[in-house]
């Protein structure tokens, strides 16, 4: 089960908005505080193994067919078998002659006649194994389970093999609820197929069955002996209708405050007014008094207790059970009975207990509430509900311990019948705090998939980029009509002189007017923009003006980026992302990045990236010091792989608080009355701050002096800047500032407060919306700097279109579409991880990628 969310978030067939709402995820993604205690990797194999299989109709219905109408191989019957002399008889499948306990034994007929099998108890149960592989016999082991089950519930089971089959056919092979392909013939897998009842209350037809991946057959318990019905809000089963309705569950905003009042109760162990009771004795009828209730009862309607004088508890049953239930709809009495549970299957397995109450708090504190796979709220208060909070083991071969133990939804609690090692993941994400109204189109799902490299056709593309097909033959020259119009030999229409470009000669200084008109040579520019000859193309020229511009020198040719191509396989340097290398503004656009920007473009200092990771380097503006500078905002292959372990860092949760609670508070100064400046006999000014006399040209200016100056100087003040930039509040104040000019040139709104983005911070438990990374906002120059994001760049700058996030996600918008921040939503990096379905989700793929 630890794997669940790996595999849903893996699966390639999560088409429809209900089947792609647990995706780290895979957030999942715990988005806010991660234990660092938990250190898993999946192997490539693992990540194989949880994508589950597409569909083909075509074999699909071969396979039913075969089902339906099995190949039976009629061997003679063979001669009449006898021991040999050493009392051994022959195993008709292996051929070896084993004694008479190797084989089943049987005793048929009304006259009592001793029978031998024919295969051996070990060729017996691998037939039978491989039979339980095909299709036929998986069906058959459903509706014998399905049998087993009714007896024992005394139902009526009408369920047949052909009923098994056809709801196969009807389903394509897919889930009921989810629309995951089902694994139909490998026992103990991902997806494995099992039979479902929509209502646990009728018996098993197949009007009342469907088929679905046995992570989605979760128990029902509800229907435990002794539940009322008035207590029922909901249930752990699955439901197509509640597979839909998790993506809107895991939106929802979790009372942090309300949590740690909750969790601070449910530490106090309460405590009862204590008071002398007088030894209890039955009344002349023979029954006891109840002190509950205060009723007279029978000695059966109390529980046992020997340490009491009468044997018995002071609570009837009736009450006692009322008592329970209201305690396990406490915090503290759920956790306790989750470690009562956990106890009891510790000692019946022999595995290792070392859990206690403070430790399942502490989890549901560092999950923020959450279920550690899918993100949705869990539940404590109410017992019989959606959602309900549960125990969770990574590792289901070692035992109940801190370093193995998480909380999840009791839906996501299925059981492990593989008897084999849970694989061992590092905790998903868990969503955001904030609600954000973003969800993707299947249309934005399919244009967020990196294209896969097929490595013939990229030589293909490459050799015909190196070797460009021959143009048309030179056009006759032409003249303008009577009328003064010029022909277009693309449109080929007749059209005014204002239409065409006019081109100039170096050499002669000729003028004469273009072929194409303004319109079609756009067109015909764009077309070849589109081919990677053209893109090339445009990247050296990019490089050579930004050289210019910088004074580098740039040595870079198109050979030399097809090189590039070629050598890193179409994939992006740093990622290993399939990079999209003809269609511009899409996502994983191919773009050129030095990896030293103090050098010029050369190939040796270039590669090839993906936009998304082609950031700016901040660090190299002026005026920065050298000293300043901890981090860039660049990426490298490095920092890639360092991302994981970035976002397992543990966010310390009271400095964050104290840092957010100061930055609320305005800074005061006390005011001084100072006598006005006047220059020294060198015409100098004194600086207030360091005390030294300086020119006039040192201060900047101030017209509400008397002096016309400042009272500290430029230096002072700069440091004064940095120091204040190097604060929460003053951070917070720069991004505003920042954010209110783009939006005056814009034309946009603007209407963010400092409150807004210190709520951002502590809702986000001071990590990157994206990606989970804990953002920095103490040191202006270092590696995943805090800054602003728009979730929507259409729109303006707004307390509900607003995130923070790490400046190394924050990268440039040049499709002027709505919503760059799309293109990190899911990740599929080299070796087909292809991940994440919402915007909350991008950590997910970080998550998998890095645990390569």
């Amino acid at each position: 089960m630890a794997g669940f969310s790996y595999r849903l978030a893996g699966s390639l067939q999560l088409h429809k908005p209900s089947e792609r709402w647990l995706l780290s995820s895979i957030s999942s993604l715990r988005g806010h505080k991660l234990v660092s205690s938990i250190d898993h990797v999946l192997s490539d194999l693992d990540l194989q193994a949880h994508q589950p299989s597409e569909v083909n109709i075509e074999e699909l219905r071969l396979l039913i067919q075969e089902a339906r109408n099995p190949t039976k191989s009629e061997k003679p019957r063979a001669a009449r078998r006898t021991a040999n002399s050493a009392g051994e008889w022959l195993c008709g499948s292996c051929g070896h002659y084993l004694p008479v306990e190797a084989f089943w034994t049987a005793t048929n007929g009304p006259a009592g006649r001793f029978h031998i099998s024919s295969s051996c108890k070990d060729c017996t149960r691998l037939r039978h194994m491989t039979y339980h592989r095909t299709l036929r016999g998986n069906a058959g082991r459903l509706v014998a389970g399905a049998t087993y089950r009714s007896k024992k519930r005394d139902y009526e089971n009408t369920l047949t093999m052909q009923d098994i089959l056809t709801m196969i056919w009807d389903q394509k092979g897919c889930c009921a609820y989810s629309g995951v392909a089902m694994q139909m013939c490998i026992p103990n897998s991902h997806w494995r197929m099992s039979l479902e009842r929509k209502n646990n209350h009728i018996r098993y037809n197949i009007s009342n069955c469907v088929l679905v991946a046995a992570e989605f057959n979760s128990s029902d318990y509800s229907r435990t002996l002794g539940v009322r019905a008035n207590e029922v809000f909901g249930t752990a089963q699955w439901s197509a209708e509640k597979v839909s309705a998790v993506f809107e569950a895991r939106r929802s905003i979790v009372d942090l405050h309300e949590l740690s009042g909750d969790i601070a109760q449910a530490r106090i162990v309460p405590k009862g007014l204590a008071r002398n009771v007088s030894n209890r004795r039955p009344d002349c009828e023979g029954n006891f008094l109840c002190l509950k209730c205060m009723t007279h009862k029978h000695y059966d309607s109390f529980h046992v207790r020997a340490a009491t004088s009468t044997g018995i508890q002071s609570y009837c049953k009736e009450c006692a059970g009322d008592l329970g239930r209201r305690r396990r709809e406490t915090l503290r009495g759920h956790v306790q009975t989750l470690l009562g549970n956990a106890t009891a299957r510790s000692k019946s397995a022999n595995m290792a207990f070392a859990l206690r109450l403070d430790d399942l708090l502490d989890m549901l504190y560092l999950q923020d509430g959450r279920c550690i796979y899918s993100g949705v709220p869990l539940q404590y208060r109410v017992r019989h509900t959606d959602w309900r909070m549960s125990l969770e083991r990574l590792n289901n071969l070692a035992g109940y311990t801190k370093d193995n133990c998480m909380l999840i939804a009791v839906e996501f609690n299925t059981s492990d019948y593989s008897k084999l090692t849970t694989l061992q993941t590092p905790h998903p994400v868990s969503t955001s705090l904030h609600a954000r109204p973003n969800v993707l189109s299947d249309l934005d799902l399919q244009a967020l998939q990196p294209p896969h490299v097929n490595i013939e056709e990229l030589k293909l593309l490459i050799q015909e980029a190196r070797n460009p097909t021959c143009r048309k033959p030179r056009a006759a020259r032409r003249t303008a009509n009577s009328a003064g119009e010029w022909l277009c030999v693309s449109c080929g229409r007749y059209l005014p002189v204002e239409v065409f470009r006019l081109i100039t000669t170096r050499t002669v200084g000729r003028s004469y007017i273009h072929s194409h008109c303004n319109d079609c040579e756009r067109l015909r520019m764009m077309t070849y923009r589109r081919t990677l000859s053209g893109n090339a193309e445009r990247l050296v020229a990019s490089a050579t003006y930004r050289s210019k511009k910088r004074n580098h020198k740039n040595t870079l040719t198109k050979d030399d980026i097809l090189d590039m191509i070629w050598d890193q396989k179409g994939c992006c340097a740093y990622s290993g992302i399939a990079m999209q290398m003809c269609i511009p503004n899409s996502h994983w656009r191919m773009s050129l990045e030095r990896k030293d920007n103090n050098l010029g473009y050369n190939l040796e200092n270039c590669v090839l990236v993906a936009s998304e990771f082609n950031t700016s380097d901040y660090s190299r503006q002026r005026g920065v010091r050298a000293n300043e500078v901890f981090g860039t905002v660049q990426w490298s292959a490095e920092k890639v792989s360092a991302v994981f372990e970035a976002r397992r860092s543990i966010v310390d949760l009271h400095q964050l608080s104290r840092d957010i609670t100061q930055a609320r508070v305005a800074p005061t100064s006390l005011a001084r009355r100072l006598a006005p400046r006047r220059p020294d006999c060198e015409g100098k000014f004194l600086c207030s701050k360091c005390m030294t006399h300086k020119h006039y040209d040192s201060f900047y200016s101030d017209a509400s002096k008397s002096s016309g100056i400042q009272g500290f100087c430029k230096e002072c003040l700069k440091d004064l800047g940095r120091k204040h930039r190097e604060t929460l509040r003053g951070h917070a104040f720069t991004l505003l500032s920042s954010a209110r000019a783009r939006s005056k040139s814009a034309n946009m709104s603007f209407s963010l407060q400092l409150d807004d983005l210190l709520d951002m911070v502590h809702l986000q438990v001071g990590q990157c919306f994206y990606s989970g990374v804990p953002l920095q906002y103490k040191v202006r120059h270092t590696d995943w700097r805090m800054s602003l994001e728009r979730i929507n760049n259409s729109l303006g700058y707004t307390a509900d279109n607003c995130v923070l996030i790490a400046v190394e996600f924050n990268t440039s918008d040049y499709s002027r579409k709505t919503a760059k921040v799309k293109k990190f939503v899911s990740i599929s990096f080299a070796d087909g991880v292809k991940y994440c379905t919402e915007l909350q989700d991008m950590r997910v793929g970080f998550e998998v990628y890095m645990n390569k």
